[in-house]
């Protein structure tokens, strides 16, 4: 009597779930017909921050222009650090792309692709919080080189 009490509420959970998975399913189904990007507002958002995030870690990976003369260690950390950092935004950008529904935009498709996007939500999740601790590094570090440069650098250059 006990047992089939909790057979019928193990049963009564995993309907619940699973019509609440479907319904999620359904509705990331219909935003991703409805848009005109083919991609979840969700993961076009972060694959624009991303491409923002890649070409300026780009920029200071690529900081030769800013060496008045050698390199000190913070801003060769810097630069390894926007490097790491332009790498994860890259294969963020990467994963984003392929859940993108670019071939037409049937209802079919929309439909797969918001199963795919489902069933990578946490790689996407684990790689956007990669991206945002090499960016939080890279702002401490650029921070630190300008807090030098304004404090130790040019006022050796004014005298």
């Amino acid at each position: 009597m006990v047992l089939e009490v909790f057979t019928a509420l193990g049963l009564a959970s995993s309907i619940v779930q699973f019509v609440d998975y479907g319904t999620k399913l359904f509705s990331k189904s219909k935003e991703i017909y409805h848009s005109a990007t083919g991609a979840s507002s969700e993961n076009f958002d972060l694959q624009v921050v991303s491409l923002t995030l890649q070409d300026l870690s780009n920029d200071l990976a690529n900081t030769s222009y800013l060496a008045l003369g050698p390199w000190s260690r913070d801003e060769k950390a810097l630069a390894a650090l926007a490097h790491e950092c332009n790498k994860a935004a890259s294969e963020l950008v990467s994963l984003l792309k392929t859940l993108q529904n670019r071939k037409g935009n049937t209802k079919f498709k929309s439909f797969r692709q918001a199963l795919l996007v489902m069933w990578k939500e946490n790689r996407v999740a684990e790689m956007s919080k990669k991206m945002n601790r090499f960016r939080d590094q890279v702002a401490l570090c650029l921070t630190k080189v300008m807090l030098y440069c304004c404090l130790v650098v040019l006022p050796l250059n004014s005298s």
